[in-house]
């Protein structure tokens, strides 16, 4: 005859292994955070400020725009007030453990988790260890780093939950756009309008008080289409885009429908093409190729 209590007692005695192993890794990719972060602060120019069109230096939207946009929020002022590249509040109140250090290290911080995230996210889509190697030496992932955006944190919400991804994703639709297309005709297939409203209404909500608080934010953006470093293929882009939809939901294969998400965006900086390399992950020749040609 089992004890009930014995019984408890047994389930948290095997539990522990395994609490114990995620502790430390939770604990050995902070460290890892920490010590590579001092690695970069040291021995890259982070300190380098953008002075165009002789060079951008390093961090420059960091520094420029989402760090004061971030410092602004946790003061209790509103995000928008100088910051060309608007975000969602919860973004910015994300990254604000970062924002109060010296603005040198936060780029060196910003610049490895936009690899530890990357390295992340290609580890839990599968990708083999040297395809994620390849990956991570394209020059769009390093212009990205180095320029201290917020990608990496759109790319996490690929492996997140819908409910829960679609608040990363729609920080930037040039990234995003492709995979909650994806998301929505899932979400009709699996439940019709009932399921829609469940995976999509929490994140609507979100951008809703968002605007009651701060205002219709993201017509800030509206004259980026015209910016200079504006890379968009748009409108002929758009047909590769669909195309690559198309293909995502009849093969069942989110990677498609990450790929799409720059061709169908009227403003895309370069960086923002790593995305197209996502596609490319299970064939280990073509992703070579791509991260190769990348550098061209």
């Amino acid at each position: 005859m089992r004890i009930p209590l014995l019984e408890t007692i047994e389930s948290k005695q095997a539990e522990l292994p395994i609490k114990l192993v995620v502790t430390i890794y939770i604990v050995g990719i902070f460290f890892s955070f920490l010590v590579l972060t001092y690695a970069v602060y040291v021995l890259l120019p982070v300190h380098e400020n953008a002075n165009p069109p002789i060079t951008w230096g390093w961090g420059v939207d960091w520094k420029g725009t989402i760090r004061p946009g971030s410092l602004n929020l946790i003061m209790g002022q509103t995000p928008y007030t100088s910051v060309i590249r608007c975000l969602p509040p919860w973004i910015y109140l994300a990254v604000s453990p970062i924002a109060v250090l010296p603005p040198e290290v936060g780029t060196a911080g910003m610049f490895v988790l936009t690899y530890l995230v990357y390295s992340f996210v290609l580890y839990r889509l599968n990708a083999k260890p040297w395809v994620i190697l390849a990956f991570l030496c394209n020059s769009f992932t390093f212009m990205n780093a180095k320029n201290g955006n917020v990608d990496f944190l759109a790319v996490l919400g690929f492996i997140l939950p819908p409910q829960i991804g679609l608040f990363f994703v729609l920080i930037k639709p040039q990234i995003g756009i492709g995979i909650t297309v994806f998301w929505l005709f899932e979400a009709w297939k699996k439940g019709k309008f009932k399921e829609v409203l469940r995976v999509f209404a929490p994140v609507t909500i979100a951008y809703l008080c968002s605007f009651l608080i701060y205002g219709l934010w993201p017509l800030k953006i509206a004259g980026m289409t015209n910016d200079v470093y504006n890379a968009s293929l748009w409108p002929i882009g758009v047909l590769i885009g669909l195309v690559l939809i198309v293909k995502s939901l009849k093969e069942q294969n989110p990677l498609y429908a990450m790929g799409a998400s720059p061709f169908l965006a009227p403003y895309v900086n370069f960086t923002s093409y790593a995305l197209v390399l996502f596609p490319f992950i299970p064939n280990e020749a073509l992703m070579l190729i791509a991260v190769a040609l990348s550098w061209r």
